[in-house]
């Protein structure tokens, strides 16, 4: 059975600076959530399995159901290569979006669009999906063109970034403004937007923010998702790797 993976935050998508962006707050950071008794303000719904079966459908136009959404994710995971692979190298693609299609493209049907990033071969994959026959109506690959990035691509470029030798500056900036060392994410709050300038591999950028508010300097560095590496840029440079 297939299981999708979702973070306990909601994601909030912005486009802001250029960059194509994915919020994705931890404990404690600005705008986390956390409920002042320091509990969780969500409930576990379900083990995070997509639907095998056609559940009920809405009609078209209607927004996307929770189950809707489930079964077109899993008819197009299924729809790609084989080979696909997602961010943390599990098989089956990053799944970075599932909603209805353009008005044009419903034709009156229950209609979703499935985006999905192969890291096999660093490709964006876009499946047209009508629910009520589970077919796959249209399908484009694409090269190049990058979708904000998702809660686990995010995760992934932060755990990278604090990893990096050499460090990149918000590492040592944290602790000179902290007077501790920055060892895990959930210390910070991180804002992932994906940057073009390298080629055909998948690159994020990162906003970093303390638990005050307060964003840390995070313009010397870009994360290759592709190649899992960090590249320091120069001063002032914009040099992606």
């Amino acid at each position: 059975m297939r299981r999708l993976l979702l973070s306990a935050a909601t994601a909030v998508a912005l486009v802001a600076g250029g960059l194509v962006l994915q919020w994705v707050p931890s404990p404690g950071a600005p705008g986390s959530g956390a409920s002042p008794g320091g509990g969780d303000e969500f409930t576990v719904a379900g083990d995070g399995s997509l639907p095998e079966q056609r559940p009920a459908l809405r009609e078209p136009g209607a927004p996307l159901s929770t189950a809707e959404r489930g079964y077109a994710i899993g008819l197009a995971l299924t729809a790609l290569p084989g080979s696909s692979r997602d961010v943390l190298d599990q098989p089956g693609a990053e799944v970075l979006a599932a909603d209805l299609p353009a008005p044009s493209e419903r034709a009156g049907r229950r209609r979703v669009e499935v985006s999905a990033y192969d890291y096999d071969d660093n490709r964006l994959h876009q499946v047209l999906l009508d629910l009520a026959t589970g077919r796959v109506i249209a399908e484009q690959t694409l090269r190049g063109v990058q979708l904000p990035p998702s809660a686990a691509e995010t995760q992934v470029a932060i755990d990278l970034a604090l990893s990096a030798m050499p460090a990149p500056a918000f590492v040592d900036q944290f602790r000179q403004l902290t007077g501790g060392p920055l060892l895990t994410p959930e210390q910070v709050g991180v804002i992932a937007g994906t940057t073009s300038g390298c080629g055909q591999n998948r690159c994020v950028q990162l906003l970093v923010a303390l638990p005050s508010g307060r964003y840390l300097s995070t313009d010397d560095f870009v994360v290759n998702l592709s190649r899992r590496t960090v590249t320091l840029l120069p001063a002032g440079g914009h040099r992606h790797g």
